[in-house]
């Protein structure tokens, strides 16, 4: 989405506008505001669907993908020098992260504030030098299986009765790993959290 650009020059990428069944594969999405947006328009009464995401990078950007509503799958993906790497407002389906990595997004590598009662789960990802690595807030629950995260602010910031399960017993991918944080889990009003069982 850059067109030759070797720094950022705040356009707006790809931009779905809603649109439901898609699926993008092998794709690089760079230099922009958005690497990759897939928004409700409400000029043309669209909500956002599931978007199938395999094997890209989005690098360079302000928001390597951002969602509002809707929900998200992504698989084997690299989101490296993003303010924020996945950016996903009022999501209102379950969303998943597979086999991603995250390095050097500022801001926060996964940002995830649910709408009714959606859940994120990331499994098998890295996540490294991200001041946020998982920033999720409302009725949720961050779901994280054989993940590790390096260097940061806080590993995982959970506000508002956002609940997190680390536990072992969500499946047979091994532990989480957290190093050199100033904080493993922050939360504000969160709600439970479930460690190893």
């Amino acid at each position: 989405t850059s067109f030759n650009e070797t720094s950022r020059n705040n356009h707006k990428g790809l931009n779905l506008g809603g649109q439901t069944g898609i699926i993008i594969s092998s794709s690089v999405f760079e230099y922009g505001t958005y690497g990759l947006n897939n928004s409700y328009d409400p000029s043309i009464s669209k909500r956002g669907g599931k978007l199938l995401i395999s094997n890209s990078t989005f690098h360079n950007n302000q928001y390597g993908y951002r969602q509002y509503t809707g929900g998200y799958d992504l698989n084997s993906c690299t989101f490296t020098n993003n303010s924020i790497g996945v950016e996903s407002k009022a999501s209102d389906i379950n969303s998943l992260i597979t086999r991603c990595t995250f390095t050097n997004n500022s801001e926060a590598s996964v940002k995830f504030v649910a709408a009714g009662s959606s859940n994120l789960t990331i499994s098998e990802s890295n996540i490294s030098n991200s001041s946020t690595g998982v920033y999720i807030v409302g009725n949720t629950q961050l779901n994280m299986k054989c993940s590790s995260f390096d260097v940061g602010v806080s590993g995982i910031s959970s506000l508002f009765d956002a609940n997190l399960n680390l536990s072992s017993q969500l499946g047979n991918y091994g532990n989480n790993d957290f190093t050199r944080f100033d904080e493993i889990i922050h939360t504000t009003s969160s709600g439970d959290i479930f460690l190893n069982e």
